[in-house]
């Protein structure tokens, strides 16, 4: 479990116990989306928590409870993207639609990475979407930048955008 995942997971119980916020239009949506980020197992499982934060924050929430919606809105959008990516990249038969699945990988990684600039994993994902035939290279290289940028606490990942980004870059000096 990770630092991010554990830190959502932890805000979740005390929302749950304490029933940390005031109800608000979009408060049922939230709890919704809450019980059901909790029992996700598949993709659409996933989807369906997204629905649910984007329409409690349509519907409108106090301020705590907006700032959880949106952390939970970015990290099950990434979630879903990892995910979705995997799928191109582990797979030893690449699907034959894997450039439409590439398309709805990158569409989850650009919102939730826009939504939470922390996630080095998201930005590192979208550069190996991009580096794919038909990708775009000066997004790829864009999403590395900030992978390293905000890798700082994730080593790892980290170093394997900086090895990428090294891979691309033209000048020697850059390279090493």
């Amino acid at each position: 479990m990770t630092c991010r995942s554990f830190c959502t997971a932890a805000m979740l119980m005390v929302v749950l116990l304490t029933g940390a916020w005031a109800d608000s239009p979009g408060q049922d949506d939230l709890d919704k989306a809450t019980d059901a980020k909790l029992r996700a197992r598949t993709l659409r499982d996933l989807g369906e928590v997204i629905d649910l934060c984007q329409s409690a924050l349509n519907k409108g929430l106090d301020k705590q409870a907006e700032a959880f919606a949106r952390q939970m809105l970015a990290s099950t959008l990434i979630q879903r993207g990892l995910v979705t990516a995997r799928g191109i990249f582990e797979n030893p038969r690449p699907d034959p639609a894997w450039p439409k699945i590439r398309e709805v990988a990158l569409a989850d990684l650009e919102r939730g990475a826009k939504l939470d600039p922390t996630q080095a994993d998201a930005f590192l994902s979208i550069a190996r979407l991009q580096l794919l035939p038909g990708g775009k290279r000066q997004r790829a290289i864009q999403a590395l930048d900030q992978a390293v940028k905000a890798g700082a606490d994730t080593p790892d990942v980290r170093a394997r955008a900086l090895v990428l980004r090294s891979g691309l870059a033209e000048d020697p000096k850059r390279r090493r």
